[in-house]
């Protein structure tokens, strides 16, 4: 028995090597999460201090990151611009952060839009979304500049004598489901739901850096519906799709925050990543085979 030990013994002498890297990759790779930050930053444009369906998204406003231990010092900070949709995110490699609940997000530096300028909600904290895998995602609740005063659309803007200009607004967003595929939303006879988004604007402005390296940065959103064929240009038509009925349709499958994050998830990821995620918003801009339909009507 104990000369049968011994040989074994033997047999593993040479492996422990490789053994002993192979524990040190693992250990390695567990000790690192790769954390997601994201929110959105508004125009408040009634007052109203929350997100209302007139509550603007800004591009182009700073937002910092900041973590601080008990004493008040900072240990962790990371910015990040807006895009098109007002949204933000924040990627970074962290070893397991226990004490994410010390972090928070805050507007820095002065607002992309003279006409809302006003500082509103500016500090907001962070909370977790998911945890799997030695990946973590947490958001935050809006951010917001404000105007000196509401605009003249708003429901508690006071009235004056001199008649007000006649506006021409977007209609407001479905209360109830509406899911319409990206043939629906190429139609001119619906282009009034495109609100404060033109076909005409590049992706970039949309999705960040990463559509730009993928699809260049010439491609624009009407481009982008219309791709066909190739699996990162149905990835693209569907995000599209899928992030206008999110802005359009409160109770739609994904808001736009989660549309942008799974987007870039799957540039970032492999060609199984990219066939699951363009399924899964074709699904969800079809209704999921009819349960729910489209509910744009002809714009006057």
């Amino acid at each position: 028995m104990e000369r049968g030990t011994r040989y074994s013994a033997q047999l593993l002498m040479p492996l422990l090597p490789y053994l002993c890297s192979l524990l040190l990759v693992f250990a390695a790779s567990a000790s690192a999460d790769m954390v997601t930050v994201s929110g959105t930053v508004y125009c408040d444009q009634c007052l109203e201090g929350h997100r209302t369906m007139y509550a603007l998204p800004l591009n182009g406003a700073r937002v910092l990151m900041e973590c601080k231990d008990r004493t008040g010092r900072v240990t962790l900070s990371k910015t990040a611009r807006t895009s098109m949709v007002g949204i933000y995110s924040i990627r970074f490699q962290s070893k397991p952060l226990s004490d994410m609940g010390t972090c928070s997000v805050k507007l820095a530096g002065t607002s992309p839009r003279s006409s809302c300028a006003a500082p509103g909600v500016m500090n907001r904290p962070l909370s977790l979304s998911i945890k799997l895998f030695g990946m973590a995602a947490y958001n935050a609740d809006g951010l917001f500049f404000k105007p000196s005063k509401p605009m003249s659309f708003c429901p508690k803007a006071k009235k004056t004598s001199a008649p007000s200009p006649k506006l021409s607004l977007p209609p407001l967003p479905f209360a109830k489901l509406s899911a319409c595929t990206a043939q629906d939303w190429m139609n001119p006879k619906y282009r009034c739901y495109w609100r404060t988004w033109s076909p005409k604007t590049p992706i970039g402005l949309w999705y960040g850096p990463a559509a730009n390296k993928r699809y260049g940065s010439s491609m624009t959103l009407e481009q982008g519906l219309r791709g066909s064929g190739e699996i990162n240009r149905v990835l693209l038509r569907e995000s599209i799709a899928a992030t206008l009925n999110a802005f359009n349709s409160l109770p739609f499958y994904y808001n736009a925050v989660q549309v942008n994050y799974y987007f870039n998830q799957a540039l970032a990821g492999s060609s199984k990543d990219v066939q699951k995620w363009a399924l899964n918003f074709k699904r969800a801009n079809s209704g999921y085979n009819g349960k729910a339909r489209c509910l744009m009507t002809p714009c006057k």
